[in-house]
């Protein structure tokens, strides 16, 4: 759960910074925002049995030249 917070709160900071970008003489366009969106959830094959193994995919778009710091985000998560 720590993940998917920490993930979607990411989402959410930079989905922010575009719409307030949009008040502005210099509107930020879609591909200069990092975008996050969570794919696939999977792990368990019973009811009420917490899985020894949960699998998260992110499908990730990282702004140019922001890959360092979205890095360091995810280092800092995992």
């Amino acid at each position: 759960q720590f993940v998917i917070n920490e993930m979607l709160a990411y989402r959410a900071r930079e989905e922010k910074r575009l719409n307030e970008s949009q008040k502005t003489d210099k509107p930020l366009q879609l591909g200069e925002i990092t975008t996050i969106n969570l794919t696939k959830l999977a792990g368990g094959v019973q009811t009420n049995v917490v899985p020894d193994l949960f699998r998260l995919s992110f499908d990730c778009r990282i702004s140019a030249g922001h890959y360092e710091e979205f890095h360091a985000f995810l280092a800092d998560v995992v």
